[in-house]
């Protein structure tokens, strides 16, 4: 799953730690969040990898026992491959 800002608090993070309730709804959608956890409760022999950006700092982790998030670090006016995904 490819989206613009974390769906989750968890993965969305500033100076390492989660961004606070204030700054959440700039920098995560809670909406997207919930439908993929809806979506993977519903199929628990599937896996699912959801990729992000938008935040400073990078994360990654697991936030059910089939769903990844792999958000990638920014800083501006300094762009870098974050990974490489190999399929």
């Amino acid at each position: 799953v490819l989206t613009h800002v974390p769906p989750w608090q968890t993965a969305a993070r500033y100076m390492g730690q989660a961004t606070d309730k204030f700054y959440l709804p700039f920098f995560s959608n809670k909406l997207v969040g919930e439908a993929i956890d809806r979506v993977m409760s519903d199929n628990h022999d599937k896996t699912a990898t959801v990729l992000a950006g938008h935040t400073h700092d990078p994360f990654r982790g697991n936030v059910s026992h089939n769903t990844s998030v792999m958000v990638g670090a920014a800083q501006y006016r300094y762009p870098r491959v974050e990974t490489y995904l190999y399929v």
